[in-house]
């Protein structure tokens, strides 16, 4: 009981400190070079104004990627703060997931810019942030 209970506590942990939502409105609005994305009212928008359609689990991929740019998150940390659960053994639905999120934002979903593999680890977010 004592195992389950440290568990949860660090699931809730990880997920406050990632989707805490701020005071600040503006920190809901993250943008980038290519696309920007307003978090509170879950919502994708291309540079040149066009709205990216996105599932709920790509939305919320991309936002957690996209709150810490350059911070590499492993397959596992991904799937318990998109969906609340662990990764099986040989569940690939986060890489199909990163796959379809690719082809939606990347300008070249072939040669991934913005959402980049990082071998044997997970995936990490290289966009650039514009300053507002």
């Amino acid at each position: 009981l004592r195992e389950v209970l440290a568990r949860l506590r660090t699931v809730l942990r990880r997920r406050a400190s990632i989707s805490a939502p701020n005071a600040d409105p503006k920190n809901d609005v993250l943008v980038f070079e290519t696309f920007t994305l307003d978090i509170g009212r879950r919502l994708a928008v291309t540079a040149s104004g066009g709205e990216i359609d996105l599932t709920t689990g790509e939305f919320d991929m991309l936002a957690v990627l996209c709150r810490h740019p350059k911070r590499v998150y492993s397959r596992d940390t991904l799937m318990e703060l998109t969906r609340g659960r662990n990764l099986d053994a040989f569940d690939r639905s986060i890489d199909a997931q990163v796959g379809r999120l690719r082809k939606k934002i990347e300008p070249d979903p072939s040669k991934p810019d913005l959402i980049k593999s990082v071998r044997g680890v997970g995936y990490v977010f290289t966009g650039k942030p514009v300053s507002r």
